[in-house]
This record gives structure tokens, sequence and C-alpha cells, in this order.
């Protein structure tokens, strides 16, 4: 098991680089176009066994538009990056407006959830991220110190760049991917995660990666999707996808959710057929269907 830098320093080598100025032209800023090279490259095993005690960024060696952020706990997750997860997927939260934090607490409350409950791991691309923070900026809604930490980074990175008054996510568009550690939360049972939780999470989320950066394969499943409408297995994906509170209205954050719990959730303490109102038997036909179907594909396209 290796063990990271203290907490922040890479955050903090990274955040000694000069600043732009918000309205600085992209053009005139050098150190955005190769400060993402500093971030740290590592492989999934090598991510899921380093121990972290803060926020930990990874270019992923199996996908270099694929960057990592480990965290110590939900909590520390949850804090950056929570109020993203309500803007950007969350069924009945605003989407062309940022909560503020008191609207977030009475939103938490309504729908019985802490912030750190909201999810186990995250999965979002840059440009998604630029949209929240260009929201906010015209809202004028102030960020938590976290949410600015998050925003700072990424221009510092390179992943977002200003142009005129407003953030982009930069070509060709990463996409951002977090989990925590092992670990817990007082005062939250439902915040631990065990070593088991931390690799299913990790294949979840990468899978989500995989739907993001790779158009043949986001193809294949939006197609998949569509099929599965017409079919009683649709409708109960469906089904369960809104009670875990994704927006039913979002119908590629739909499609990316079915094939990360059908195919990258293999714990069925994580993800039952039973869940999905289907027997093991029934869930997995489907995933043969999935399977055999993309194999198909790829073997027409060589």
């Amino acid at each position: 098991m290796r063990i990271a830098p203290a907490a922040g320093l890479l955050l903090v080598a990274l955040c000694e680089l000069a600043l732009p100025a918000f309205g600085q032209d992209a053009s005139t800023v050098r150190a955005q176009t190769t400060a993402s090279s500093a971030i740290t490259q590592a492989g999934r095993e090598e991510i899921l066994s380093t121990v972290v005690t803060g926020f930990t960024p990874y270019l992923l060696s199996e996908n270099s538009r694929v960057v990592v952020i480990d965290f110590p706990s939900l909590r520390e997750q949850a804090r950056m990056f929570g109020r993203v997860v309500l803007f950007v997927e969350r069924h009945g939260a605003p989407k062309t407006r940022v909560m503020t934090q008191s609207e977030v607490q009475q939103w938490l409350e309504q729908h019985a959830q802490r912030i750190e409950t909201l999810t186990v791991g995250n999965n979002f691309r840059a440009s998604q991220l630029a949209r929240f923070f260009n929201t906010a900026r015209l809202q004028d809604v102030a960020l938590s110190g976290d949410e600015q930490q998050l925003r700072d980074w990424l221009l510092q990175a390179g992943l977002l760049r200003p142009v005129d008054t407003t953030l982009v996510a930069s070509e060709p568009e990463t996409v951002i991917i977090t989990l925590p550690q092992v670990s817990a939360v007082p005062g939250c049972v439902a915040c631990t995660v065990k070593d088991a939780h931390r690799k299913v999470i990790l294949e979840h989320e990468l899978s989500h990666a995989h739907f993001s950066t790779d158009a043949h394969y986001r193809d294949y499943v939006m197609s998949f999707w569509s099929g599965m409408a017409s079919q009683a297995s649709g409708g109960k994906f469906a089904h369960f996808l809104r009670k875990r509170g994704y927006n039913a209205d979002d119908q590629e954050l739909l499609a990316n959710e079915m094939q990360a719990f059908l195919m990258h959730t293999p714990d069925v303490k994580m993800f039952a057929a039973s869940a999905v109102g289907m027997t093991d038997a029934e869930l997995d036909a489907i995933r043969r269907q999935f399977r055999e179907g993309w194999e198909a594909q790829q073997r027409a396209e060589r």
C-alpha cells in the first residue's frame, strides 16, 4: 500500500502557478496548456492501493482524458461536489440556476438526505463543471471555499480555460471522476466506505468515463437504452433510477447510469436484481444481451 504525499501538496504545487485573471484571453495563458501534465499519472490499481489524506488528483494512465480525484472520505467529496450533483443530475433540483446554501439545506431536509449521501462517487464532464461555475457567477451566488478550490484547480490544471468572462472546457474535453477512501463519517452510518465498496465505486465511475470519452460506446449505449424503452425491463430500470434521484428528463444521464449499474457494479450489496424488480436470471439475460451486442458492434467496426 502506497502513502500519497501530505494532504494538498500536489494542489499547492499547482496553485503556485500564476492564476490568470478570470477575463484574460486563453491564448495568452501559457500555463494552462501545460499544467495538466503536472498531474500525477496512475493506473486504477495504484489509485486503489494508495492512501491519501487530502484532495488528490490523478491522470488515469489507461485514458489520458480521465482525471480521478481521490478524497479522504465522503464528507470531503460532498463538500466540494455536493452542490454540483444537485445542479447537474438530481431530479427536482433546479437545472438552470445554482441553489444557495440555505436552499440546498432545505432540499436535503425535504428529501431526507445529507449532502454526504447524495452520491458515493461522481463523474462530470469538464463542460458541466464550467456551466455550474458560469451559472453561479451570473447569479452572483457565492461559491463555498471547497468549490472555489475546485474551480481554481481546474483552471491551473488546464481542464477549464477562461474566454472573456466565462469558463469553457479545454479540448479534448476531460472527464472528472471522484471516489472516497476506505473511511467513515462520524454520525453517518450510510457514509461508511469499505475496501470492497471503493473498488466497485471506481469501476462504476470509470464506466461513466468510458461512456463520455468513447463515442462508439456511447452511441451503442444510447441505442440499447432506446430499445429497452419499449420493454418492461426499460420501465423497471427507469423507475429504479428515478427512485435513486436521477433526473428523469435527461435520457443520456439515464442511459449512462443504466450501463454503469448493469455492467459495472458487480456487488449485490450495491446493486441487486431485486432493486430493479427483476430476478437474477432476468438481469443476467439483459447483461448478456448488452455484452453480445457490444461485441458484435466492435467486430463490425474492425
